[in-house]
């Protein structure tokens, strides 16, 4: 019996084992399956409510069913995905806050644009606008309407919708182009409505900008725009450094009341400026640190800068459906 005992021993073990094994797996399937019930709510708890539900007096229940966004939704012109949706960082500059800040030129609006440096005639360089995006030249990368804009000038504001600046490769908006990235201004366009504006501001230095815009709405889908600027500056603590320019842009549109819009558009600026290239230095010295006037100004006062900017444009724009729009 003692021999027969220790012969059966591992079967007797081995089914006692099997038996704690199945009732702790068990008792884990009845600890753990409740858990994962209890992660929600089944269909039969879940409690809707309706207009006539009111929260209890004391409770925050309901409080936050609304959500208010103040807010105004901007987009570019030219990218072909939304702004969020852009492989790269996109600025935009409205309208509204060109207008607030009473911006007057382009340089101007890019001082709102962590990134963008301007040269402004270091070296005997043309005294126009020339920005730097990233450290890179985008004297070739500025475009109006999608368009290239060439040339070195002064570009006012006066015309401007809003301004855009891509940083890093632009491709796909604009075709090839520095890899810094590249500036879009867009410009103001006709609209169904009849309204306008004029502001004049004065200030020191002989500084005296007037600007005015108007749209006028001739019903079928036809509207025209016209928007003007004459501006003149001095620069204070500076002699003989001016600037004056006037501009012109009418604009018309025909099929705003149908999916397919054509707008003409022409601008005419002209200027004439004496740039102030600077102080002296001497042995990595301003001169002023030795006593000359701050005011003294060194270079050849009939070394004018005149410029003359004449740009037509037409513009076709077919809506063929909600997420197809053909430019």
């Amino acid at each position: 019996m003692k021999d027969q005992f220790k012969a059966g021993q591992p079967a007797e073990l081995r089914a006692l084992r099997a038996g704690a094994a199945l009732a702790l797996v068990m008792t884990m399937a009845a600890g753990v399956l409740p858990a994962y019930a209890q992660s929600g709510p089944s269909p039969e708890t879940v409690k809707t409510s309706d207009d006539n539900d009111q929260p209890q007096a004391g409770s925050n229940e309901g409080e936050r069913d609304r959500v208010y966004v103040l807010g105004r939704r901007v987009g570019s012109s030219v990218a072909t995905v939304d702004v969020e949706d852009a492989p790269q960082v996109v600025n935009i500059i409205d309208g509204k806050t060109l207008q607030e800040q009473g911006v007057t030129s382009l340089e101007q609006a890019l001082r709102n644009v962590p990134g963008i440096t301007t040269q402004i005639g270091e070296g005997g360089v043309m005294s126009g606008d020339q920005f730097f995006i990233r450290g890179i030249s985008a004297k070739n990368d500025i475009f109006t309407d999608g368009l290239r804009d060439f040339g070195v000038y002064t570009r006012d504001s006066f015309n401007y919708g809003q301004v855009e600046v891509f940083k890093g490769p632009s491709a796909s908006a604009f075709g090839r182009g520095a890899a810094g990235g590249g500036i879009n201004t867009s410009s103001k366009t006709p609209y169904a409505d009849t309204n306008g504006s004029a502001a004049v501001a004065v200030g020191d230095a002989d500084y005296l900008r007037v600007t005015a815009d108007w749209n006028q709405n001739f019903g079928s889908g036809m509207a025209a725009r016209l928007a003007a600027m004459s501006h003149e500056n001095g620069n204070t603590g500076r002699d003989h450094v001016y600037s004056e320019r006037w501009g012109i842009a009418p604009s018309f549109a025909f099929g705003l009341d149908s999916p397919t819009t054509v707008t003409l558009a022409y601008l005419h600026q002209q200027e004439e400026k004496l740039t102030d290239y600077g102080i002296p230095v001497i042995n990595g010295v301003p001169i002023t640190e030795y006593g000359v006037d701050s005011k003294n100004f060194y270079g050849y006062t009939n070394d004018i800068d005149e410029t003359t900017v004449d740009t037509i444009t037409a513009r076709l724009r077919h809506q063929a459906n909600d997420w197809l729009t053909l430019t």
